[in-house]
């Protein structure tokens, strides 16, 4: 099979689609695929610029980034001559509205891409929706507008195959008439045996490592997260790890942090590594945690690289915003890892669970779903 990946942007460890996009295409390369991949909307770049990706089994994936500083007619001129060099089967488009427009409204986007793969077969993997509307008059238009791209957008290629993440999204896209099934997501960083990077204290059973990976929560979070901390404390000394780039709300979430420190003294402690681009380091980081922390909805787990991530490596997951029995949580994968309460997630600190990765299955899927509508 000969497939085309067009996603947004490639910089590595800067876009989680892009991300997922390269190590997928790896994996299906090395299933013995032919695999390229092209980055419509680069916002890293300042003109377009090819790559040739060599793997370890000397399989080549072939990938052109386009700057989103380009107009879009040359875009569609260059990605089309390089579909043509590679002639591709399928084309599979790696959807996020942010990633093709700024303001999340990628207008023009049905008819480009209309005009880029007129005698292709089109695989679309939804990995964002509209937005929801919040009772708010702005993101009620936002909503609107987005998901009337996205009708276009269906109706514009006619995809054989739709994928999404999880059945909320299977729901909503049979609201536009759109039939989607579910393809898994797996984690967005691979296990890495070796000692590198950052090494974290032992614990002894009195003092338990966190791994807070990825932004910082809403701040109308923050009183959860500290009060949970604080039970918490009560039994155990905590030493949180955050894993983040700078940001305002970064800022705001490591004040109230500090407020625990000052009240618990050398008890807790926060220990903030910043932004990590080496996915290896950050393996390491993790296999040297006792639990991570999801900062997404309950019912969106099954949407969240770092979480997966946090979970292929084994580590219980705490989701403090979960409400059992009035959040439900559809996904299955370690579902005996993902915890609602701190003190619980201390209960079931990473012992046993070894690294299971799950990008394997969900190349096998893709390829096998693309097969079968050939």
């Amino acid at each position: 099979m000969r497939v085309c990946f067009i996603c947004g942007s490639l910089e590595p460890g800067k876009d989680g689609v892009g991300d997922y996009t390269s190590l997928l295409s790896a994996a299906l390369a090395a299933e013995g695929h032919s695999v390229s991949i092209i980055a419509l909307h680069d916002k890293h770049l300042h003109g377009h610029h090819f790559i040739e990706s060599q793997l370890p089994d000397e399989k080549t994936i072939h990938t052109l980034r386009l700057s989103n500083n380009m107009k879009w007619r040359h875009r569609i001129r260059k990605a089309g001559d390089f579909i043509d060099d590679h002639g591709p089967d399928w084309l599979s488009l790696q959807f996020v509205p942010y990633s093709f427009h700024d303001k999340g409204l990628p207008y023009i986007l049905p008819d480009k891409l209309k005009n880029l793969g007129r005698d292709k077969k089109w695989h679309i993997m939804f990995h964002e929706l509209w937005v929801e509307k919040h009772g708010d008059r702005f993101y009620g238009l936002l909503s609107t507008l987005q998901s009337l791209i996205i009708r276009r957008l269906v109706r514009s290629i006619r995809p054989r195959v739709i994928h999404t993440s999880i059945s909320e999204y299977v729901t909503r896209l049979r609201r536009i008439g759109a039939n989607a099934a579910i393809l898994g997501l797996f984690g967005n960083i691979p296990y890495n045996d070796g000692a590198i990077g950052h090494q974290i204290n032992e614990t002894d059973g009195r003092r338990f490592n966190l791994l807070h990976f990825g932004a910082a929560p809403k701040p109308e979070n923050f009183p959860d997260i500290v009060d949970a901390l604080k039970r918490a404390l009560a039994t155990a000394a905590i030493s949180l790890y955050i894993i983040a780039a700078p940001s305002q709300r970064k800022e705001e979430y490591l004040r109230a942090l500090s407020e625990l420190e000052m009240a618990f003294g050398p008890k807790f402690s926060v220990i903030d590594l910043g932004f990590i681009e080496n996915t290896a380091r950050i393996s390491v980081i993790m296999q040297q945690m006792d639990i991570g922390i999801s900062r997404v909805s309950p019912r969106y787990i099954g949407k969240s690289g770092t979480a997966i991530a946090m979970l292929e490596h084994g580590l219980p997951v705490w989701v403090f915003n979960w409400r059992p029995g009035e959040d439900h949580i559809d996904y299955g994968f370690r579902k005996q890892l993902i915890i609602n309460e701190l003190s619980a997630a201390f209960q079931q600190k990473k012992s046993e669970t070894p690294y299971q990765s799950l990008l394997p299955v969900v190349a096998t899927q893709l390829a096998n779903n693309l097969n079968d509508n050939s």
